[in-house]
């Protein structure tokens, strides 16, 4: 990772919507079986590396157990994470395969160790972790940083980008932006997030992002492009931002 990373000029929904990028969308989605396990040799968790440090996470695209009960996986996050790094150059991890148990919150699982693994190979400088929101919240997108803790001078620069793209705080209805609120990325004395664990023990800068129902709804493509546009806009701020991170050969400076 050398020399400092110079962010393209951001992109709204309008010019995504005059590309046809929505079947290779649903390409991107289709790698993941929601109800399948992996058979054997097959993997369970997919990982792309980029040039661009930063990670893009999507942990619940498929079905994962959580306290012994099965629950649902989260419609085109990993369609969308995958899109996001293919334009952005930057490192993807997906879970494409159902899994026996929570990727996010069990305090040991393969895909923390994935992830690990692939911040050890090649460092980055943010992760931005993908989660679907249901339908009942009133924000459009929830962005969760443990109260600041985990990525505050790189939170003025996000949400700067995502008010161009039409979010922020003040906004209505699915263009609220809930920081900090709802969704912390905190954890709990028996849970810990992907957050929690990158921000200590991977000491790695980084934020939950959850994402309204009707913002991934297959059937409402504009909807979905803006969500898309939006987090490709996230994530070439939070490079931006992280500049002098990104310089580096480790990122863990930043704080």
């Amino acid at each position: 990772m050398r020399g400092v990373f110079a962010p393209e000029p951001p992109m709204v929904y309008n010019e995504i919507m005059t590309r046809d990028w929505y079947s290779h969308l649903m390409a991107l989605e289709n790698d993941v079986r929601v109800d399948q396990a992996a058979a054997p040799g097959e993997a369970e968790i997919g990982y792309q590396p980029g040039k661009l440090p930063v990670l893009l996470s999507a942990p619940h695209a498929a079905r994962h157990i959580r306290a012994g009960q099965l629950k649902h996986g989260e419609p085109m996050t990993a369609g969308l994470a995958r899109w996001v790094a293919e334009e952005t150059g930057a490192h993807v991890l997906y879970l494409r395969r159902r899994t026996n148990g929570d990727p996010n919150s069990d305090f040991y699982s393969p895909y923390k160790q994935a992830l690990r693994a692939a911040h050890t190979q090649t460092p980055f400088c943010f992760m931005v972790d993908v989660h679907g929101a249901s339908d009942r919240h009133n924000f459009g997108l929830a962005l969760g940083s443990m109260g600041g803790q985990s990525c505050a001078r790189l939170l003025p620069e996000i949400l700067a980008a995502l008010a161009e793209q039409g979010f922020s705080p003040r906004g209505r209805g699915l263009l609220r932006v809930d920081l900090d609120e709802k969704f912390k990325g905190l954890g709990s004395p028996v849970r810990e997030t992907l957050t929690r664990f990158a921000w200590h023990e991977l000491h790695l800068p980084c934020l939950q992002v959850e994402i309204h129902a009707q913002l991934r709804d297959v059937q409402a493509q504009s909807e979905l492009k803006r969500t898309a546009a939006a987090l490709r806009a996230l994530v070439l701020a939070a490079a931006a931002a992280a500049a002098d991170c990104c310089s580096k050969s480790h990122g863990t400076t930043l704080k």
